[in-house]
């Protein structure tokens, strides 16, 4: 089973999502350096030189790339020879932002006891 080497990514090889795995690119060293330090995957280091057996089973899956990375063809579209992961959806909740309010809850507001009194008597049955 193939699974998306990028952190917090579940997707895995399954016919039924028909999602497409990309290999790194071990044969061109300084893409496949660009592609680690996009997918920063803490696994990997980018400096350090990868075991060959190690990078067959790396993949990445085509959720990481933009439209435009691909060339259209009539089969199937093709990953650019230059292209680089870029989309990490995963990374947005971890992106410093402002700190969103914490509201409190409304404060209840007691009925003044004239009324509390008046809807109590109208619901109560007559005493006979």
């Amino acid at each position: 089973m193939v699974k998306c080497m990028v952190p917090d990514c579940r997707n895995y090889s399954n016919p039924i999502r028909k999602k497409v795995f990309h290999r790194l690119p071990v044969s061109n060293p300084v893409l496949c350096k660009r592609w680690l330090i996009a997918i920063s995957n803490p696994a990997v280091d980018p400096d350090s030189p990868l075991d060959p057996r190690q990078a067959r089973s790396m993949f990445v899956c085509s959720d990481h790339f933009l439209p435009t990375d691909y060339i259209l063809l009539p089969r199937r579209p093709l990953l650019k020879s230059t292209a680089v992961p870029s989309v990490f959806p995963h990374r947005l909740h971890a992106l410093p932002g402002p700190v969103p309010e914490v509201r409190r809850p409304a404060r209840l507001r007691y009925q003044p006891l004239r009324q509390a009194a008046a809807a109590r008597s109208f619901y109560t049955a007559p005493v006979c």
